[in-house]
């Protein structure tokens, strides 16, 4: 929500308005935009190589990806950082693979430990890694 509310260039309350505490503010709109960016391997320390996985296991073309990592990491601006974030998500497309694919990237990024899916068709959990590689039924 953080990088699609920035692509459209609607950036979050700096200070609180009033009584209200609870507000969305600027300064967490770009730690969710950071984290999101590092999540699909456009920002972060991760390696060329690293994010070229994160790529593959999302399955969004290398060019694209590399360029939308290259506006990413070249603006500190919420707006063009937003829509790099919207552009690999509108590459994802959809399909029952769509988790494992996430799942796989949250893992490669590093903002999520060592995951674990369950596999119905071996009966056990597998890495989402290994349940992308496995043929469908």
């Amino acid at each position: 929500m953080a990088g699609l509310d920035a692509a459209a260039g609607k950036i979050w309350v700096h200070e609180p308005i009033g009584d209200e505490p609870d507000q969305w503010r600027c300064r967490t709109q770009r730690r969710w935009v950071e984290r999101g960016g590092r999540a699909l391997g456009l920002g972060g320390a991760s390696s060329q190589a690293v994010a070229d996985q994160i790529a593959v296991h999302l399955g969004v073309a290398g060019i694209e990806h590399r360029q939308e990592r290259e506006c990413f990491q070249g603006s500190g601006r919420l707006a063009v950082r937003g829509r790099a974030i919207r552009s690999v998500l509108s590459c994802l497309g959809r399909g029952d693979d769509l988790w494992p694919r996430m799942a796989a990237s949250l893992s490669l990024s590093g903002e999520w430990g060592p995951l674990w899916l369950w596999d119905p068709g071996v009966g056990r959990r597998v890495s989402p890694s290994a349940m992308l590689a496995r043929e469908p039924p």
